[in-house]
C-alpha cells in the first residue's frame, strides 16, 4: 500500500485517503493528479472557505438561480399563456400543468434544474402563467395538497 504525507496536518496516510483527479490535457492525454492534503484537511478548508466566504457565495447561487429561471420563462413563452402578461418577469411563475406540482420535491436550484432538463426535452409539463392567473387556476382546480 502507498502511503503519502498531508502537507497540512503532516500525517502520513494510505493514498486513499487523498483525492484524485483525472483531466484531459490539450493533447487529448488523460492525466491524474493527487491532491497534497488529505480529505480530512480538505473538508475543514472547504468548510473555513465557506464559513468566511458565505454571503459572496449566496450571491453567485442566486445569479445562476436567476438566470435558469429567465431561461426557463424564455423557453415557456416569456407571457403568460392565460392573460398575455409579460411587463414584468417577476410576477409569472412556472406551473405545472397537470395540476400536480405539489408531488415534486425540490426548491431552487434543484428544482430550475430539472425543469430546464424537462422544457429541453420537449415536455409540456409546465407552463408560464402570471400570480394571478395562476392562483385562479390553483382556487377553481383545487390544486393544493391534501391534508392527512
Amino acid at each position: 500500500m502507498k502511503y503519502k504525507i498531508c502537507s497540512i496536518c503532516a500525517k502520513k496516510l494510505p493514498s486513499t485517503e487523498f483525492r484524485t483527479k483525472t483531466y484531459k490535457k490539450r493533447s487529448g492525454r488523460l492525466c491524474t493528479s493527487t491532491s497534497t492534503f488529505c480529505k480530512t484537511c480538505e473538508r475543514k478548508l472547504d468548510r473555513e472557505y465557506r464559513r468566511k466566504n458565505k454571503e459572496r457565495l449566496a450571491g453567485f447561487r442566486h445569479q445562476r438561480i436567476r438566470r435558469k429561471r429567465e431561461e426557463i420563462i424564455q423557453l415557456l413563452g416569456g407571457k403568460c399563456l392565460q392573460c398575455g402578461f409579460s411587463s414584468d418577469y417577476r410576477a409569472l411563475q412556472i406551473d405545472h400543468a397537470n395540476g400536480e406540482g405539489y408531488k415534486e420535491q425540490g426548491r431552487g436550484e434543484q428544482f430550475y434544474d430539472r425543469v430546464l432538463r424537462e422544457i429541453k426535452a420537449s415536455s409540456k409539463k409546465y407552463q408560464l402563467l402570471c400570480a394571478n392567473c395562476n392562483w385562479i387556476k390553483r382556487e377553481k382546480l383545487k390544486e393544493w395538497k391534501p391534508h392527512k
